[in-house]
């Protein structure tokens, strides 16, 4: 269907529309720091590893991080609970953003240069 409709994405070296300027980094940007604001409503429950792994009783064995940059979605110098675990997760998304954009670009360029 895609082929019918849009054959120009499929070629090779084409890019979806936005896909690598600046503005569309900043959408997605945007996007995801929108989505970051509403992690407060976020279940407090178990994601599914951890209730499996304490189901079947293994929970135990893991261990402690060996470092904390941001224990438990807070900020330290942020005492309202809300804010702080919003800040939190918006410096988590602008430093998984920034890494996947970077990796993203130098693939590119890798790729560009024959690689």
């Amino acid at each position: 269907m895609l082929l019918t409709a849009r054959p120009g994405l499929l070629q090779a070296g084409a890019t979806a529309p936005g896909g690598r300027t600046a503005a569309g980094i900043l959408v997605g940007l945007a996007a995801a720091l929108l989505v970051a604001a509403f992690s407060p409503l976020a279940s407090p429950s178990p994601d599914g590893l951890e209730a499996v792994s304490a189901s079947q009783g293994f929970l135990r064995l893991g261990q402690a991080a060996p470092y904390q940059i941001l224990p438990d979605y807070s900020v330290p110098f942020i005492s309202h609970p809300a804010l702080t675990t919003i800040a939190a997760v918006m410096v988590g998304t602008l430093v998984v953003f920034g890494g996947a954009v970077l990796i993203g670009r130098l693939a590119t360029r890798r790729q560009a240069a024959g690689l």
